[in-house]
């Protein structure tokens, strides 16, 4: 974000975003009661029924960020949050980390007034933690357990973990992305490459929202592979 736009922020804003950045995972761990409770609250368009055999560990996978803001806003007395309009900035704030269309403007007022007379702009703190969460792809992410092809339970997840690993480092530069990719297998180095591309996706919309939406920037503008020897 830098300096500079940090300081543009008033203290609720930098507030519901550091709860957002806390709170974004939260729906991936809910009691089998709260998923049943929760279900009834979210939108789910066509997905049962092109997703006949979807485990529930599915649906919350693919739902997480829904799961999260109806979490959030159950237990808010749990959390000390200043006023009923803070846990739905945080709520919002969660539930934008993913899939959520952040040109919605009920959704995701430029201007959102809180009771003090502060104002926090939920498009563009949704997207900080959107491209925040997208970027997390080093591999101190995962536990050095998770490397082990052994403990894999799947080809898949194998692939998840080897690609991981092979990223050693991300840096974020005032207007580049860059990961350091080391690994000789070419399979690997293909599902890394595959990675940036998905990660550029994101920065892209992210970037859209930001400038067609607010009056902040994101500086950075691509996402660069360097490799290791």
């Amino acid at each position: 974000m830098g300096e500079e736009i940090i300081n543009q922020m008033n203290e609720d804003e930098l507030y519901i975003l550091l709860m957002g950045c806390y709170l974004h995972d939260v729906g991936m761990g809910i009691s089998e009661n709260d998923y049943h409770e929760f279900c009834k609250e979210i939108d789910f368009g066509d997905y049962f029924e092109t997703h006949e055999d979807a485990a529930v560990s599915d649906v919350i996978r693919t739902y997480h960020n829904d799961f999260s803001a109806c979490f959030i806003k159950k237990y808010a007395q749990l959390f000390d949050f200043p006023s009923e309009k803070h846990v739905f900035a945080v709520m919002q704030s969660a539930r934008g980390h993913r899939k959520a269309d952040l040109f919605d403007e009920q959704a995701f007022p430029i201007t959102f007034e809180l009771d003090n007379g502060n104002t926090v702009c939920l498009p563009y703190l949704a997207a900080i933690i959107r491209l925040a969460d997208e970027v997390n792809v080093a591999e101190d992410r995962n536990i050095k357990l998770m490397f082990d092809p052994e403990k894999a339970s799947t080809e898949k997840q194998r692939m998840e973990n080897a690609k991981h690993e092979a990223i050693k480092k991300m840096t974020i530069y005032p207007y580049r992305i860059e990961l350091d990719v080391k690994t000789e297998s070419a399979e690997v180095y293909a599902a890394v490459a595959n990675l940036a591309v998905k990660l550029q996706r994101t920065l892209d919309y992210c970037i859209k929202v930001v400038d067609e939406r607010t009056g902040y920037q994101i500086t950075q503008r691509k996402v660069i592979i360097k490799s290791l020897k």
